[in-house]
């Protein structure tokens, strides 16, 4: 049977989340607006001043239901938390293989390489697509980002290793930049903290999605969601979490090329903010210039922030929904199954290498 929930997304500031007889009610001012059955519910995010009772907050605890608390522009502020995995030995086998040059370099490499893998892949596919100057400069990153991807074999360190990945993305965002055909937004490269066009405001905004739902697939797997391989512990990063996302960008970023080539958002679907805001990109940005996170440093450098208004978010959270109702082919189990049962069986299986000291785990790779 279909899996008929999705997420539930509240920005209507000065609602009030309660509850009655097992389903959420939703007011304002004092009078009520509607009530969702918790059935219709995957996730439920919450944008701005959106308010839950008590009562509202033990029921979704209950119930095991993801809720993601989000700035009225869309930053991640947090979830909504109930009881986790106790699986204490599993989190110290994890800790301590980890450790384990060999195995932690391992896993590197198979993180970085199916993410490459898929870059070229969906390159290509947007290759076939275009004619011209635009299809031969394609193919060419294409080719340079098959290249990189085999270099990963002589990486002898996590930085080497990350090295590689860096340079691959820059080709990567490149070539995705002359595979976008729409009549009033361009793409050049990646920006972030903040973003600085239409389309980087979309990728960020995805990546922070795929972000939530990840670390709920590493929580539930009973991993320690802030030891990772690739990206190192320390300064509250989620690394492992940051690990498994990478080879699975590539599907928000498809995603994101749909919509834009297919004319769903236009210019009035996004807010552009000048004005000193920390809360507008987190607490590792500064308004007015935005802050860039390159090698590690944060970089200081010019232009406004861009972010999806709430008509272009309520586009983007009705694609979001049909992705993850969509099914890929999973070479790894042989079979056709959604996004998240791919996480779930990806952190799932990582944890049981992990608690046996060896690593058999394949990471998703595009067909």
């Amino acid at each position: 049977m279909a899996d008929l929930r999705g997420i539930v997304a509240i920005q209507d500031p000065g609602t009030l989340i309660g509850t009655k007889s097992g389903v959420l009610v939703l007011s304002k001012e004092g009078h009520e607006l509607r009530r969702i059955a918790l059935g219709r519910i995957a996730e439920l995010h919450l944008y701005g001043d959106v308010v839950l009772t008590p009562a509202a907050q033990a029921l979704l605890l209950r119930e095991g239901l993801t809720v993601v608390f989000m700035s009225a522009r869309g930053t991640y502020l947090g979830r909504l938390v109930g009881w986790e995995s106790r699986a204490g030995e599993r989190r110290l086998a994890q800790v301590r293989n980890l450790l384990r040059p060999e195995l932690s370099l391992a896993l590197a490499k198979k993180i970085v390489a199916a993410k490459i893998a898929n870059q070229r892949t969906y390159v290509a596919r947007l290759a076939r697509e275009r004619e011209g100057q635009a299809a031969s400069e394609m193919r060419s990153a294409m080719a340079a980002i098959a290249a990189l991807g085999r270099s990963l074999a002589r990486a002898e360190s996590v930085a080497e290793i990350m090295g590689v990945e860096g340079r691959a993305s820059v080709l990567y965002y490149r070539a995705l930049g002359r595979g976008l055909r729409h009549p009033e937004i361009t793409f050049d490269r990646r920006t972030r903290r903040p973003p600085r066009d239409p389309v980087n405001a979309c990728l960020s905004f995805g990546y922070t999605l795929l972000g939530v739902k990840v670390e709920s697939a590493v929580r539930r797997a009973g991993l320690d969601v802030n030891v990772g391989a690739l990206h190192q512990a320390g300064r509250g990063k989620p690394a492992l979490a940051l690990d498994l996302m990478e080879p699975l960008r590539v599907v928000v970023d498809r995603m994101v090329w749909r919509c834009f080539n297919r004319g769903q958002w236009t210019r009035a679907d996004f807010e552009e903010v000048e004005r000193w805001d920390e809360e507008l990109a987190g607490p590792e940005a500064v308004m007015g210039g935005g802050i860039e996170v390159r090698d590690g440093d944060l970089v200081v450098s010019p232009g406004p922030a861009v972010y999806l208004g709430t008509t272009g978010r309520a586009v983007f959270l009705r694609e979001w929904g049909r992705l993850w109702r969509k099914k890929f082919e999973y070479a790894a189990y042989g079979m056709q199954l959604t996004l998240s049962q791919i996480l779930d069986g990806e952190a799932q299986a990582l944890a049981r290498d992990l608690e046996a000291g060896e690593l058999r785990w394949e990471p998703f790779v595009l067909r």
